[in-house]
């Protein structure tokens, strides 16, 4: 399956590779987008204290520590894709 990787300015290193070398290891084609606006992740409340949030078919985290727990959820999201014949 084909994903994107949204990459915001000031990312760490570990944010995005290990998180990159999951998709890749489970078969997914990654192409990785960069963004020029940043900031922190908010809600209807405020700043999201969720180590990982989905919304339908977007999975964001916060920082490096919470990198388990996106590719965790991330593949769960992409596991609930319907294959292309």
């Amino acid at each position: 399956m084909k994903i994107a990787c949204v990459l915001g300015p000031k990312f760490e290193d570990s944010e995005f590779k290990e998180p990159y070398d999951a998709f890749r290891q489970a078969g997914h084609e990654v192409t990785v987008v960069g963004l020029e606006a940043g900031g922190e992740l908010y809600g209807d409340k405020g700043k999201v204290k969720a180590k990982v949030v989905v919304d339908r078919n977007l999975v964001t985290s916060r920082q490096p520590s919470d990198i388990p727990a996106f590719v965790r959820e991330s593949l769960k999201v992409l596991e609930q894709v319907p294959a292309r014949r």
